[in-house]
């Protein structure tokens, strides 16, 4: 799992700097994360206990297309479920890069950083 941001900074590196015609970059984000692992770190952010419940396909199916999405997107975000399920946190899903860091500078952002920054109030709500 990666932070879209960090998404957007390679993506802006590699479309705006030379040298990276043709380049396959893979982005990922400082730790590989399983949903246990999300809603554990979404407990501590909360404050609440949050738990992740492996809902079956076909539900999760149903539910979306019963919310309007459009078949062939529902289907793709199943099949992304069914992927990353089934690599885990020790298939594909777990291999780390230095993508991030070698084209910005930076680290890349950590979940937790991430809802450490959703928790600050804005200057609208100061």
């Amino acid at each position: 799992m990666v932070d879209t941001r960090d998404v957007a900074a390679v993506a802006s590196i590699a479309l705006t700097e030379d040298g990276h015609s043709g380049a396959h970059y893979d982005v990922t984000g400082p730790a590989a994360l399983s949903y246990h692992d999300v809603a554990s770190e979404l407990s501590s952010a909360l404050g609440r206990r949050i738990t992740y419940v492996d809902v079956p396909d076909d539900a999760v199916r149903d539910s979306l297309l019963g919310l309007g999405l459009d078949r062939w997107f529902v289907d793709a975000l199943v099949g992304l479920y069914q992927d990353y399920r089934r690599s885990g946190t020790d298939g594909h899903a777990s291999v780390l890069t230095d993508t991030v860091e070698r084209l910005t500078g930076a680290r890349p952002q950590s979940l937790a950083r991430l809802l450490s920054e959703l928790q600050q109030p804005t200057a609208d709500e100061s």
